[in-house]
């Protein structure tokens, strides 16, 4: 239950309202702190979140359908974040269906209220959960649906760094093909960002401050993806810093992914002292689809060096 404008409002689990209350300034102002609150939250845990956010996303969807006019913009912009947010939790979470079926809700509630940001926000995360279905095709189309001539400078800026992921992961495509679509797309992705500068407002929905380490954490991902470790090692190690000031939820990804690097390079002792970071991490912020990655790493470093005192700490590591 959630007091509202004086009166408590009750929900049942699918989030629909079980009594009316009124909606007033007073009442959209609790649901916007409430809102700020779980995204704040949201770039520091993983687990304990999902269960808040899909109540809260489900409180808003509810609320939407009765709001007065003057409040449906904000209580539907506010339920589409929340709904991708969600989204994101189950992902890291490892749970690419849920993902899939919260990242769809909140393309919905983002086209509703005509919110063409969150729309493309929404889009973004069905994408990023294809090519974690290792379906790199449904992740470009995806990206596809977006008008990109419609989104504020960072509205693009996420779609950019998306489209250069996936164009990384395409596989039917030569390398240099790859390399040189990913590259332009995160040359568009910093241009959009230097030329917002401090003349466009950012939208409640972005949650970082730096835009260099933003679009270096993608492009340390692509370049991962194109088997670039000499590029990629640098990158990841750049955005591991920005990430521990902004986005502490992001950083096993973030170390995992620099493990994977660096094993790529050959330096497997270094990438199995990584990849215990990214244990360490993972298990801190509850990010189950961080340890999956981990594990698989694993698997290969054990092939290569099971004799490896590193190799044998990182097992340690898994089994603890």
């Amino acid at each position: 239950m959630m007091l509202l404008a004086g009166g408590t409002l009750m929900i049942d689990r699918s989030g629909s309202p079980e009594i009316p209350i009124r909606i007033d300034a007073d009442a959209v102002d609790l649901l916007r702190r409430r809102t700020r609150s779980l995204r704040d939250e949201s770039t520091e845990v993983v687990e304990p979140l999902v269960d808040r956010l899909e109540s809260h996303a489900g409180l808003l969807s509810g609320l939407l359908g009765g709001a007065p006019r003057t409040f449906r913009v904000p209580i539907g912009q506010m339920a589409s974040e929340t709904a991708w947010l969600a989204a994101n939790a189950h992902a890291d979470n490892g749970d690419d269906r849920q993902s899939l079926e919260w990242g769809k809700r909140a393309a919905r509630l983002a086209r509703e209220v005509n919110d063409q940001d969150l729309r493309a926000h929404a889009l973004t995360r069905i994408s990023r959960t294809h090519l974690s279905l290792k379906d790199p095709a449904a992740a470009l189309e995806a990206l596809e649906r977006i008008d990109a001539r419609r989104l504020s400078p960072y509205g693009r800026a996420r779609l950019e760094v998306h489209r250069a992921l996936a164009y990384s992961r395409q596989e039917t495509a030569a390398g240099p093909v790859r390399a040189s679509s990913a590259f332009r797309a995160l040359d568009i992705a910093r241009e959009s960002l230097m030329a917002a500068g401090s003349h466009s407002p950012r939208p409640e929905w972005v949650w970082w401050n730096d835009d260099e380490g933003f679009v270096k954490s993608w492009e340390s991902e692509a370049l991962r993806s194109l088997e670039l470790p000499r590029l990629a090692v640098p990158a990841f190690q750049q955005a591991i810093v920005a990430a521990g000031q902004e986005d502490i939820r992001e950083l096993p990804f973030l170390r995992g992914g620099l493990a994977e690097a660096l094993a790529h390079g050959g330096d497997l002792d270094a990438a199995a002292e990584e990849a215990v970071r990214a244990v360490l991490l993972a298990r801190a912020v509850d990010a189950d689809a961080a340890l999956g990655r981990v594990r698989a790493l694993h698997r290969t470093l054990n092939l290569r060096a099971p004799h490896s005192r590193h190799v044998q700490s990182l097992r340690e590591a898994l089994r603890s």
